[in-house]
Parts: structure tokens; sequence; C-alpha cells
């Protein structure tokens, strides 16, 4: 899914004007496992990056419930 997501964030960037020129499309991926735990990703691009990798952070957290 992770790789989807990062075709989905260089398509954006590339092809949408609204964020060609500033590469500030954002998506945001979160993945439930069965214990209740969400694991947060975030996929973007850096600006100014001649070789247009998309950069991930993620983030582990507990849902409410």
């Amino acid at each position: 899914m992770l790789l989807s997501g990062a075709f989905v964030v260089r398509f954006s960037n590339e092809y949408l004007e609204e964020f060609r020129t500033n590469k500030q499309f954002v998506l945001v991926a979160i993945f439930v496992q069965q214990n209740g735990e969400a694991i947060r990703y975030l996929l973007y691009q850096l600006r100014n990056d001649r070789e247009k990798a998309v950069c991930c952070a993620f983030n582990t957290s507990k849902l409410m419930g």
C-alpha cells in the first residue's frame, strides 16, 4: 500500500497544477492492526529534490475505545 501511496504523491506533484510548483501534496495512510494499534504514515516529496524521491514519516499510536 505504501508503494501505491508513493505513486499517488509523485503523480499529484508532477501532473496536478495545484501541487506542481511547491510539491506540497501530502498523503496520510493509516493501517489499523487487529489489536487496535494504528500506524500512521505521512508520504510527501521534498521541494528541491532532484531525484524526486518520496519521503515517509511514521507514527504509531493506540486507538481509543
